[in-house]
Formats: structure tokens, sequence, C-alpha cells
């Protein structure tokens, strides 16, 4: 699941309170009755949120609450554009002094279904795991109530029979030429140690992780977020067993091949970039090296190709197998100059997909032979 960014309640609460002073107060009222709230004024400044937060002694709700202030933060402070279309695909006014912390608030206490699609893109373009993408041909794609529910009971029997927990959640949106799936699940029960008091109190709880499915109908092409590699795998035979109803395409022996980075290794690949992109930079590299005992070579600098021609002498891109290769790729566009770092890891993993301009550097892989589809 992504990264929570560090919760500045301050911040957050002031910033709730410019747009609608209401929200706040809406959002504790549907968790604690008024009568046991302690007494405020017009609004629910930030004084009083820390206050209260700091004397509720029911410590599930004081974790549920900063889990939602943490999501609802999240998705205002670093996903603005994910807020403007998912107001436009659900038809929700929208004002042009409203903070997108507000915004996130609104969504999450009036449009449920509607911040629930936010968030899972949110999950799927700023997660912290990188995301495998296999091919997985189908015609007339299809998805369905029914579909889902099979899909839900395959993926819950799995986390099940791995002891992670009964509990699974699946909930899908459909785009014109994409299809979203997100999956929370439970794992390993873990057990603290925590001080209460002058007494040391032990409590057990599941984790929660969410997961992401999206299938690119246009280029039949599954890209899973997932942390573990045999979660990836349990996704792919779910998907093509429960919605494709055609389990022999995961075992398509063209599946994982969606990257390769021989071209970086035969000299085919051209560093030159086009009218958009100014700038291609290597700067990390994974090479398998020829012999006995099978080494690894990790390279990282400022510019991998100057490194191999005045540092490293005899050790170059060809030298073993290439198996990782991070790039920083400099764009202009409208005059404007961004630069992009994301890795490839063939045959099927890489965080190009949650990067912006990703269309015009995967339009470049694939004319250089990078990207196979």
């Amino acid at each position: 699941m992504p990264r929570h960014r560090s919760l500045t309640l301050k911040k957050f609460i002031t910033a709730i309170n410019d747009t609608d002073p209401g929200l706040v107060e809406r959002y504790f009222l549907q968790l604690i009755p008024k009568e046991k709230l302690p007494p405020y004024l017009m609004i629910m400044h930030y004084d009083y949120v820390r206050h209260l937060l700091e004397g509720l002694e029911d410590e599930r709700l004081r974790g549920t609450i900063y889990e939602d202030l943490r999501r609802i933060n999240d998705i205002g402070e670093k996903a603005m554009g994910t807020l403007v279309r998912t107001t436009k695909r659900f038809g929700i006014e929208t004002n042009q002094n409203e903070k997108p912390q507000a915004l996130a608030m609104r969504l999450f206490l009036d449009h449920p279904e509607a911040f629930d699609y936010a968030w899972a893109w949110y999950c799927y373009y700023y997660s912290t795991s990188k995301i495998s993408q296999h091919r997985i041909d189908c015609q007339g794609f299809s998805i369905d109530v029914d579909k889902l529910d099979a899909f839900k009971e395959e993926v819950r029997s799995f986390f099940s029979d791995l002891a992670k927990g009964e509990e699974c959640r699946v909930s899908h949106y459909e785009e014109d030429n994409e299809v979203v799936i997100l999956v929370a699940h439970g794992s390993y029960i873990r057990t603290v140690a925590r001080w209460e008091g002058r007494e040391i109190k032990i409590e057990s709880f599941r984790p929660a992780y969410e997961d992401i499915l999206l299938y690119d109908k246009t280029r039949s092409l599954l890209c899973i977020k997932a942390t573990l590699d045999k979660d990836r795998e349990q996704y792919i035979k779910s998907f093509t067993n429960a919605i494709l109803a055609n389990p022999a395409l995961a075992e398509s022996p063209n599946r994982d091949k969606v990257y390769t980075l021989r071209p970086l290794q035969d000299g085919t690949f051209s560093w030159d970039g086009n009218e958009h992109i100014t700038s291609i930079i290597p700067l990390e590299a994974r090479l398998k090296l020829r012999g006995s005992t099978e080494p690894v070579v990790e390279i990282r600098s400022k510019d991998l190709r100057r490194t191999f021609e005045d540092d490293l002498e005899g050790l170059d891109l060809a030298s073993g197998e290439l198996v990782y290769m991070k790039f920083r790729f400099t764009i202009e566009v409208e005059d404007k100059v961004e630069k992009i770092t994301f890795i490839i890891a063939p045959p099927d993993v890489t965080d190009l997909a949650k990067k912006k301009h990703a269309d015009i550097i995967s339009a470049y892989l694939k004319e250089n032979g990078v990207q196979l589809i």
C-alpha cells in the first residue's frame, strides 16, 4: 500500500476549516455522539482536535481516526489531479477556492464511492511497490458482479490458506479502456509490546494491505501492484480464471515478455532522445557477470556511461546480463523541463507507469526495442 506522508495535523485541520468549518465537525460526529464530545465553540479548530485525540481512551477508535485523516490528507496533498479526475467522473461540483484537503474530506463524507475511486488511483500511482506488467490477450473483455465475486473468493481463499485472515474486500472501476481492481486484504498477525503507564501491554493486530490490478484493454496488458511475487502470481491466476474464464492465459510463454535491456547492450538503443526527450542518463545498473560463482555487480553513479568510459576500464553494459537499469529522462513539453526517474527490471517490472510523461517515454522505449508491447 502507499506510504503515508507525514500528517501535519494543524496544517490539515486549518486548511479544511479555511474552506468549510463544518466538515471537521461532521467527520467526528459520525464517529462520536455529540454528548460525549468535549464542549466546543463555533468550529472544531486545531487545538480542540488535538486535545480530543489525545484524550480518547478507545485506542482502536483513535487509530481509525488517524488512518482516515492520513488517507484524506494524502490524497489532498499529493493527488490533486486525481481529485479533479474523480469529481469529473462522478459529476461533483467544486469551488475554485476549495482547498484540496477540504475537497478530499467532502468526498470522504458525502461521496464515499468517489473517495474509494480516488483512493484506488492513489494506491496505484503512489504506492511503494513496483508494478509488474503481463500480456494477457483477451477479445471482448467484460466484467460483472458474478465474475468479481468469483475473483474475490479465489483471492480470499489464497490469503486465508496463508494464515493472513479471512478479511478481503474487492472493488472495481471501469474506464473507457481500463479496468481497475482494488484488493484490500490482511497479512500475518503482528505482536508488539508497548508501555501503558508503568505496565507493559502486549497488543496483537493484523496489518492491512491494498493491492491494485489495472487491465489495459487496448494493449491487453495486466498491470499489478503488489508486494510479493507469490501474490502477483495468484492475482494473474485468479484474473484469468475468474474474470476471463480462460486459465490457460496465465501459462502463456510470452506472458511476462514486456521489457528487455538488450538494446542497451548491443548498441541499437539511441541515447540521443527526440523533440521531447532532451537527455537520457543511466543512473544505476545491475549486471550478472559470467563466472562459476555467478557474481552480480551493482553500479551507481551520476552518469553510468561516463563511469564505464572514464573509471571502470574493462567493464561496460555488455559485460554480462543486464537485469536492472535506472534511468533519468529529461522531458521538455510546452516550454516546461522536467526530469523523470524510473527503473526497468526485465521481463516485466517497472515503475514508469506511475510517472509523469510516461506516454512519451514509453513510446520512445518501444521505438528503441526496450518495451515490447
